[in-house]
């Protein structure tokens, strides 16, 4: 039992170390196209000339792969592997002196087949959970960014609300004081 859970942990860790590599590769370009996206957005609002936004968010990472670790532990079910008693250890040697080994043989073989068949599901599950939880630090992530945005947006909104009803009033008053020069003008000319 101890050869299988040697045999079945030097299959599953290095595909484990591979499928790791291959599948945060691929996030990774995924997540690229969406945080380019999000950065060149950003890219353009800083050179909008609005004050307000000039100051943008530093821009994500794209670079940046899994944002979570894997929690993939490899499964040796040491406590199938030993015997649950000593009976059935010593029913085990007895079975090697008979030369019955092809029952040891059979067992060991079938306890291979669920270490690999177990681990192997507990791999796809650690990748799908960290693709999961990396995609929603991700979509966190830009949510927290376009809620800044969105607060910069909206007081850059009001500065020009304030300064077109600012301006409104102003250029009212200067008609007014155009007006009345106007008149003064006409006055002296009519002396």
């Amino acid at each position: 039992m101890h050869a299988a859970q040697t045999i079945a942990a030097e299959r599953v860790l290095p595909w484990l170390a591979k499928e790791q590599a291959y599948a945060e590769d691929e996030y990774r370009k995924v997540a690229a196209r969406f945080v380019n996206i999000g950065n060149e957005f950003l890219t353009k609002l800083s050179e909008s000339k609005i004050p307000e936004l000039s100051r943008v968010p530093s821009a994500l990472n794209s670079e940046k792969g899994f944002r979570v670790a894997s929690r993939f532990r490899f499964e040796d079910l040491i406590h199938i592997a030993q015997p649950a008693s000593p009976l059935r250890y010593l029913a085990d040697v007895v079975l090697g002196f008979i030369g019955a080994r092809s029952v040891i043989r059979k067992e060991a073989m079938e306890f291979l087949e669920y270490l690999l068949e177990m681990n192997s599901s507990r791999v796809q599950a650690d990748l799908i959970d960290r693709v999961g939880e990396s995609q929603g630090q991700l979509e966190a992530e830009i949510r927290k960014l376009l809620h800044q945005i969105t607060r910069m947006a909206t007081a850059a909104l009001e500065h020009a609300r304030e300064a077109k009803s600012r301006g409104s009033t102003a250029v009212e008053e200067k008609l007014v004081r155009i007006a009345t020069v106007e008149k003064e003008i006409q006055l002296l000319l009519a002396n």
